[in-house]
């Protein structure tokens, strides 16, 4: 191989020409080497491929003496400079060599590592998986001291009734598992957190009954409190029935006094109010003028005198209080100090209206608050509140219709069947029979008028004051057909009630009186005038009105009216 590496720099010396023989011989040796290369099995290289390779890559290129001398310098510069660089790269090996013997320690470390890290995960693992199971359990059954001390400590209101529901759902936990060692512990501490809710609940409802007696809240105030801390009642009623059952019968009695006291005083205040005397003299063909004041239970009305019959027979905006859009009641301060003159459904209007409004928010409250097992609880316990109320009513019921203003007790019934549908409207329907009883006892005394001035109008028959000069309409005629037009106002349509048929009864003594009257006429054409006249002006009168009642009304005296016509017959 040195002699075939030498014969190639002899040819590559002799030659001459321009071409670089540096380039030229870096391009020739690879393809030599390869050529040349010595099998494995071989000593020594094979001469004869060495000189067809000179004679195949024969070349004439020749280099000249000094360039060639240029080069080899400048070899070996760089061959100085390799050794240089080799001895200036040993520390630089060793450091290597180092810092690999460090690598290999460090990877022993991180697998070390890695083998730890693993026994920790596993580690972890296990305890995420434990605290997944018991995590719940614990944070359900434990009682943190801050609840502890809210409960003992804490203003009661709405938002430490929180604190109760809390405790609640954390004894429902733990009835629902086995009573254990681990958990007896905390059953005792939510028994004795239980005691405490029980007593602490137990003073707050003594105090808001306190202030009911005391009469400086209203009882809307202590019902909203009481509404709002109704989880409250329900946590005591199912801990301690007993001390419920014993607070809301207090709340009964109290409310009863309350309202007892309010509504008593109220009507104190309606008594003062100045009522129109409708008395006797105001009876149809009645011409006494003597006053009749009511006595009453409560003492006697203020009642101004010199209402005549002719006044009071007009029925005029007194039907306007069935259908006022004003819902509210007359104010007691008013009541005391105003000097108007009412009519006797003012005062019945206010006080019963105000019965209904409170009597639905109580009502509404315990259905609520208390949540009775029964509708028959639920009444029972209203009754017992309102019945000294509704006794007052009845009371203040008797006395005005101690009255004979048959258009007062008209009014003051369908006040009340106003407020039947009400109650009716909000569902509220315990105070129907309240409302009932009023008005059966006020059908009998408005049927009881009608029968005094059916009488008053026979009584005037028999007078002679009440003989006809002429044959115009009667004076006692134009007060029937006024008394009559307002009757029908005050009608409901498709009623079955007692006022058709005292209407009927009303219109039939009339039709007597005229009747008997006519005995003071001479003529039989004055007679017919006369009742012609009469009939036609209430037939007038009577067009001015609405409904089934009024209709068969005119139906009625337009017939009387055709009947009597001057010239008919």
């Amino acid at each position: 191989m040195s002699a075939a590496h030498a014969t190639l720099s002899q040819r590559a010396t002799q030659g001459t020409g321009s071409v670089d023989s540096v380039q030229i011989l870096k391009g020739l040796l690879p393809k030599y080497e390869a050529l040349v290369e010595t099998p494995a099995n071989a000593t020594e290289p094979d001469t004869d491929n060495v000189t067809r390779f000179l004679t195949l890559h024969e070349t004439s290129v020749s280099l000249d003496e000094t360039q060639f001398q240029a080069e080899e310098a400048r070899f070996s510069r760089l061959r100085l400079l390799v050794v240089e660089s080799q001895a200036k790269l040993m520390p630089v090996s060793a450091y290597l060599a180092r810092f690999e013997r460090g690598l290999r320690d460090m990877s022993k470390q991180m697998e070390d590592l890695q083998s730890r890290s693993n026994s920790l995960s596993q580690s972890l693992e296990s305890a995420k998986s434990l605290e997944v199971r018991l995590g719940p359990i614990i944070a359900d059954i434990s009682v943190p001291p801050e609840l502890i001390k809210e409960i003992t400590l804490g203003t009661v209101n709405t938002a430490w009734v929180e604190n109760i529901r809390i405790v609640a759902e954390k004894s429902e936990i733990l009835r629902q598992h086995d009573d254990s060692a681990a958990l007896r512990e905390a059953r005792a501490v939510l028994e004795r957190l239980t005691l405490k809710i029980v007593e602490r609940v137990r003073d707050f409802y003594i105090r808001q009954i306190r202030f009911l007696r005391r009469g400086t809240v209203l009882s809307q105030v202590v019902q909203k409190r009481l509404l709002d801390m109704r989880e409250a009642y329900t946590f005591l009623y199912v801990h301690h029935e007993a001390l419920a059952l014993e607070l809301r019968q207090a709340y009964v009695f109290t409310m009863r006094w309350y309202y007892k006291a309010h509504f008593t005083s109220y009507l104190h205040s309606l008594q003062k109010l100045k009522i129109h005397a409708v008395d006797a003299s105001t009876l149809l063909g009645s011409d006494d003028g003597s006053d009749v004041r009511a006595k009453s239970f409560f003492g006697a009305a203020k009642r101004p005198q010199g209402l005549s019959g002719m006044d009071y027979v007009t029925l005029g905006k007194r039907a306007g209080i069935l259908s006022s859009a004003d819902h509210t009641v007359l104010l007691a301060q008013i009541a005391e100090n105003n000097p108007m003159t009412y009519w006797m459904e003012t005062g019945f209007r206010s006080f019963n209206l105000a019965v209904v409004d409170n009597g639905t928010v109580e009502y509404l409250f315990m259905a609520d608050f208390f949540q009775p097992v029964s509708t028959e609880a639920l009444e029972g316990l209203f009754g017992t509140v309102f019945q000294p109320t509704f006794q007052l009513g009845a009371l203040y019921t008797r006395e005005l219709l101690e009255s004979h203003d048959a258009y007062g007790i008209l009014l003051c019934i369908r006040v009340c069947q106003a407020l039947e549908r009400e109650l009716q409207s909000r569902r509220v329907p315990v105070m129907e029979n309240y409302l009932n009883l009023q008005m059966i006892t006020l059908w009998p005394r408005f049927q009881q008028i009608i029968d005094q001035h059916c009488e008053s109008m026979r009584r005037a028959a028999t007078r002679a004051a009440l003989a006809p000069l002429s044959v115009v309409p009667h004076r006692l005629t134009q007060q029937f057909a006024l008394f009559l037009l307002g009757l029908t106002k005050l009608a409901i349509e498709h009623a079955v009630e007692p006022l058709s048929n005292s209407v009927t009864r009303l219109r039939n003594d009339f039709e007597a009186v005229l009747t008997k009257i006519l005995a003071g006429f001479g003529r039989a054409s004055n007679k017919e005038m006369f009742l012609f006249n009469n009939y036609f002006l209430i037939l007038t009168v009577l067009n001015d009105a609405e409904g089934a009642l009024a209709a068969e009304q005119c139906e009625h005296f337009k017939m009387l009216t055709d009947a009597y016509t001057p010239g008919a017959r």
